[in-house]
């Protein structure tokens, strides 16, 4: 117990005896910064009689408070590290099967439709595992068949395109057709409903004074009909050739093909042969 002469710049001192309750925080004297609480003794009147006074120098608790905040930091920082390695590990395994899922989507975008999603059909994630699996061989079967499918409609398109072309070839298409006689004017034009039809027209000189011109159209459309079309044009040329008469040349055609004709197949016709 040391008695000494507060001076007035303690007022924390003062404080704890107006107000009769202990007080604490730090002073600075000539000998350096202290930490000070003070509590007050009273007697049976309640006045305060003594003050007790416990005091340390700030050095040793600033010290201490580092190095207890340096603890607190390395400890937080670690834990904090510690609860972000196993953040990142779960979330690693969980969204494993999520990520496979997506890898095979990836794969699918690509036209890649043999790759398979293995995943253990345990949870929601295996059962789109096994539902993606099943689309992807789904999906490469269709492929496969509408790759099949087309490859069959490009070779009926092309073929049909031959016979358009072959059918479009055998008919006249030069006009004037005879510049050289000015009492003959002819145009034709013909535009198939389908890539091919069993329409058609044809005009030529069966010798230097006659002239057959022939208009008709065969039952249906189509290949069939283009086929039947171009088996009459050529039947009708050869017997027009050998007759001028155009009752005779066509009951000679008609008779020829009623003999072997199992699809009825038949013909509107009209032909003129006529001396120029």
């Amino acid at each position: 117990y040391e008695p000494f002469i507060i001076p007035k710049d303690r007022k924390m001192f003062f404080r704890t005896i107006v107000e009769k309750t202990p007080q604490f925080g730090r002073f600075t004297d000539d000998q350096g910064e202290w930490f000070s609480y003070l509590t007050p003794i009273l007697d049976n009147n309640g006045n305060v009689v003594y003050v007790i006074e416990l005091y340390r120098p700030t050095e040793q608790l600033d010290r201490t408070d580092k190095e207890v905040g340096s603890k607190v930091f390395r400890i937080t920082a670690i834990t904090i590290l510690i609860i972000a390695i196993f953040a990142f590990v779960f979330s690693y395994i969980f969204t494993y099967p999520l990520r496979k899922i997506m890898k095979g989507i990836g794969h699918l975008s690509r036209g890649n439709f043999e790759h398979v999603i293995d995943l253990p059909a345990k949870d929601e994630f295996g059962d789109v595992a096994v539902a993606f699996n099943k689309m992807t061989e789904d999906l490469k079967k269709h492929m496969s068949s509408l790759a099949k499918t087309t490859a069959e409609k490009e070779k009926i398109i092309s073929e049909l395109r031959i016979a358009r072309k072959m059918q479009t070839d055998i008919l006249p298409v030069n006009f004037p057709p005879y510049p050289g006689l000015d009492n003959i004017e002819i145009y034709a034009e013909m535009i198939p409903a389908k890539e091919v039809c069993g329409d058609y027209y044809d005009y030529f000189m069966i010798d230097k004074t006659h002239l057959a011109v022939l208009i008709a159209d065969v039952s249906g459309k189509g290949v069939s009909a283009a086929l039947f079309m171009m088996v009459i044009r050529s039947l009708l040329r050869i017997s027009i050739a050998e007759n001028h008469d155009p009752a005779s040349a066509i009951s000679k055609v008609n008779k020829i093909i009623s003999n072997d004709n199992p699809s009825s197949s038949f013909v509107s016709m009209f032909l003129m042969i006529t001396d120029i």
